[in-house]
């Protein structure tokens, strides 16, 4: 019995050990890298335990297939993984300076092709693909010349085991660091959640008024913008005057210590648009939480969303899931999904929502969503907006400069479209709220 479990276990330290080494090195470079970087040595053997632990159980699994067919089709599969998830590794840590690779594949779920196109066409850069591609060939000579030589030296299987058991204990101790590796990061893949129809779920929150309440209460939500690059909090070039005329004439009360919750839009709007918050960890989940919309209906606020973006992605998509909790809702970028947009500005929503505001005589609420800073940055403002070139950015790397212009005008035009909507409000009761998050990969 002890002989045939001990032959079931080791061939991927015999006849299969090239397969292990190379999926783990496809799987585990990356992330043991990045955290060995950081200075978190400790944890980075953590992650290359359960790398090695996770490489061992997909060549495991390829041993005990009966049929050679059925495990070329395996290996096949399971060798696009390791591909892809190196190939999105390589490009967060090279391209965006980060790791933070569950919240991309969120991200890319769950935004409309056209936006996750774009992003990806701006940050994937020669660099990305030249090592893409070196590194499965390297990995293929090695195989053509390692499994030559088969292993069957008795303690090299022993201290085969022996790592194993070493993981195992590893995982044991710590299982949280399966979140930040391989499974971590395709887990939105398989569990991307069908987002409930908001308009059936009530929380029938006691609403206590006290005093008068706005005309108008409006949120104008932005995307991708830094405010390392507004000059309203101090940037060099000046990419944000008409805000600050506003705040030097005490129109706009300027925050500086703001954190969002999140940094792709989805997550981020289950806290922003509802009571919400990360710590909940789903106890409650986020749609069992008060939402901003059931508030206000209960104050008696009519209420509007007007986005420039469309309304649904590759899934279904969370943002349009609240828009459905207002009277109306109305998605300019819907005519334009699939296409890069190029000719749709944000300025459009401006008539538009003057329109929907004389529609209404009672309490109005209004989240004006809009493209912002979104990648492909030059899509996102008009050619008269094109005041800063590559040449203005000397001091940065080559590759750099023509990108940084381009979002430095999209903050410019934003600036216009931001004031434009406020001036609109300007003889009226009301409050205008302008959130606008970092999304990532923004410079």
């Amino acid at each position: 019995m002890a002989s045939r479990l001990f032959q079931f276990i080791t061939p991927p330290f015999t006849k299969n050990h090239h397969h292990l080494f190379s999926l783990f090195v496809l799987i585990a470079s990356i992330d043991v890298m990045f955290f060995i970087q950081g200075g978190t040595v400790v944890y980075a053997a953590y992650i290359g335990a359960s790398e090695f632990l996770l490489s061992y159980l997909l060549t495991l699994l390829y041993s005990v297939f009966p049929v050679k067919i059925m495990r070329k089709v395996y290996l096949f599969l399971v060798y696009v993984l390791a591909l892809v998830y190196f190939e999105l590794g390589l490009f967060s840590i090279t391209s965006m300076d980060s790791r933070a690779l569950d919240d991309f594949m969120v991200a890319v779920l769950d935004t409309n092709p056209s936006e996750a196109s774009e992003f990806v066409s701006t940050f994937y850069s020669a660099k990305v693909v030249l090592i893409g591609v070196k590194v499965p060939i390297v990995l293929v000579l090695v195989n053509m010349v390692v499994k030559r030589y088969e292993i069957i030296q008795r303690r090299v299987q022993l201290a085969g085991i022996a790592i194993i058991i070493g993981c195992t204990c590893m995982m044991a101790h710590n299982p949280s660091v399966w979140n930040d590796g391989v499974l971590g990061t395709f887990y939105p893949l398989v569990s991307n959640e069908s987002y409930p129809d908001l308009t059936q779920i009530h929380t029938n929150p006691q609403i206590s008024q006290n005093g008068s309440l706005p005309k108008n209460v409006v949120i104008v939500i932005g995307e991708s913008e830094m405010k390392q690059h507004c000059s309203l909090y101090g940037y060099e070039r000046t990419t944000t005057p008409k805000m600050e005329l506003l705040r030097d004439d005490s129109l706009l009360y300027v925050y500086s210590n703001v954190t969002s919750p999140a940094i792709n839009t989805p997550s981020a709007f289950k806290c922003i648009l509802n009571t919400y918050r990360p710590e909940y960890k789903d106890s409650p989940k986020w749609y069992e939480c008060t939402n901003v919309f059931e508030v206000l209906h209960l104050l008696g606020y009519k209420s509007f969303w007007l986005s420039n973006q469309s309304k649904h992605g590759l899934y279904d998509n969370l943002v349009g899931r609240f828009s459905e909790l207002c009277d109306t809702a109305v998605f300019a970028g819907n005519k334009f999904a699939g296409m890069a947009r190029g000719d749709s500005y944000d300025g459009e929503l401006v008539p538009m929502a003057e329109e929907l505001l004389s529609s209404a005589d009672s309490l109005r609420f209004m989240i004006v969503h809009l493209m912002g800073s979104h990648e492909a940055f030059q899509h996102r403002y008009p050619p008269t907006y094109v005041k800063y070139v590559a040449d203005d950015y000397l001091q940065y790397p080559q590759e750099q400069r023509l990108t940084r212009a381009r979002y430095d005008n999209s903050i410019l035009y934003n600036d216009y479209v931001v004031t434009e909507i406020m001036k609109l409000f300007s003889d009226k009761e009301g409050i205008v709220f302008l959130l606008f998050r970092s999304w990532i990969g923004c410079l």
